[in-house]
């Protein structure tokens, strides 16, 4: 996915339909919009049910005149977080972040626990194919 499709809940629903395990979206967002981005990183998540990869760009466009938001982050839908227990608090559904600056992140997922869980959770009955 691109960041632009970030937009457009039709393509987190094609993954949807693809059964993926994650979706990876390169994007280079003004820091203007970062505060969309940040919470259609979270419902792309929740509408494709998978881990959310969220590779954005870093720094400053001189031609353009503006910085790009950063903020690389891996998300999971909060649905299986609360099924997890795992303890966090609303807007904190995110397992890594990054700043405004380059960065690696690392997560442990046990995928086969989250296939299990929307084996009996999922809400695809809901959504229009």
């Amino acid at each position: 996915m691109q960041g632009y499709d970030l937009n457009f809940s039709d393509c987190a629903a094609a993954h949807l339909r693809a059964d993926v395990d994650i979706i990876v979206c390169s994007a280079l967002i003004p820091a203007t919009y970062a505060y969309v981005a940040e919470a259609r990183i979270l419902v792309r998540a929740m509408d494709a049910e998978c881990l959310f990869v969220f590779a954005s760009g870093v720094g400053t466009n001189l031609y353009a005149g503006f910085s790009y938001m950063g903020r690389t982050q891996i998300v999971a839908d909060p649905l299986y977080l609360d099924w997890e227990r795992c303890d966090f608090m609303d807007g904190e559904e995110r397992f890594a972040v990054l700043d405004e600056e380059e960065g690696t992140v690392h997560v442990d997922i046990d995928f086969e626990r989250m296939r299990r869980y929307y084996s009996k959770a999922s809400l695809r009955t809901d959504a229009p194919l």
